[in-house]
């Protein structure tokens, strides 16, 4: 039997009438999101910028099409050579710090997905971790810390179509192999987003915590400000145990190439549309 069945059949998973359904609202900003993410993408910004300066040349417009394939080597050239990346998520990852003293109890943790490859994991029958799997370690260890207490695994699939192996019973599988109790892993295999996140996550913990006793929430550092924003919204009472970091505060990584550069870009990029958009939705 895989190892994510079994875990699943002893960590416990929110029954279908617990789980509040998303809404067709809901539904539409996920899709749309996705679709405008996978226009507004650097790499594919960049590259319909240059075919159509390409075109225009071939149709004649010379000027225009100069400007645009000018205008498009100079962004590989930035790209390439300035650490943008850095720039754009060094504000994200400071926004908050780890706690200091740590609490001496706590209500529970709260780890958001996006640290394990669910479909990977299930073809080669071992966790297949991502580059923000040190939240997963980061859990493991706060779960040894504080050795009582819930432990909420959340993240379904974020894909559009073939949702496949979700990855909340991959990861459990994971910590119960590491030697956490299965019994105080409750799962979540349905958000897709994290507003969802942190909606579902009161059908599956319970209480919301105090400020005397909080949940530490563990995501990536770049990720925690809308995080953070996402949970309090709800009524949570959280700290942040940020994770995953990507920028050196005091090292600024100038010619990181075209490759991790457009990544960097591109992540940064991800991060703060999802900040504005939920601010423009009233979901911050």
């Amino acid at each position: 039997m895989p190892a994510c069945v079994m875990a699943s059949q002893a960590a416990e998973i929110a029954p279908a009438g617990a789980i509040p359904y998303t809404s067709l609202m809901d539904d539409g900003i996920f899709i749309l999101g996705k679709l405008v993410w996978g226009i507004v993408e650097p790499g594919t910004l960049l590259l319909l910028f240059l075919i159509l300066g390409f075109l225009g040349l071939l149709r004649g417009y010379r000027r225009a099409g100069m400007i645009m394939l000018g205008g498009g080597l100079v962004a590989v050239a930035a790209i390439a050579v300035l650490p943008l990346g850095d720039w754009l998520l060094r504000p994200l990852e400071q926004r908050y710090s780890m706690p200091r003293p740590m609490p001496d109890a706590i209500a529970g943790i709260l780890l958001l997905g996006g640290g394990l490859d669910p479909a990977l994991s299930a073809k080669h029958d071992q966790p297949m971790l991502t580059g923000a799997g040190d939240r997963i370690l980061a859990t493991a260890l706060l779960a040894r810390h504080y050795p009582e207490g819930p432990i909420l695994l959340l993240g379904g699939s974020g894909r559009m179509r073939d949702q496949g192996p979700r990855e909340a019973p991959e990861v459990a599988a994971l910590l119960g192999r590491l030697g956490i109790d299965p019994q105080r892993l409750k799962i979540d295999d349905t958000s897709r987003t994290t507003r969802e996140n942190a909606a579902i996550a009161a059908a599956l913990g319970g209480s919301p915590g105090t400020v005397g006793t909080p949940w530490l929430l563990v995501t990536s550092a770049w990720h925690m400000p809308r995080a953070m924003a996402s949970f309090a919204d709800h009524g949570w009472h959280i700290r942040a145990y940020p994770t995953d970091y990507l920028t050196d505060p005091a090292d600024n990584r100038w010619f990181p190439g075209l490759t991790e550069g457009l990544s960097g870009l591109g992540l940064a990029m991800k991060e703060w549309l999802g900040l504005v958009a939920y601010a423009m939705l009233g979901r911050l």
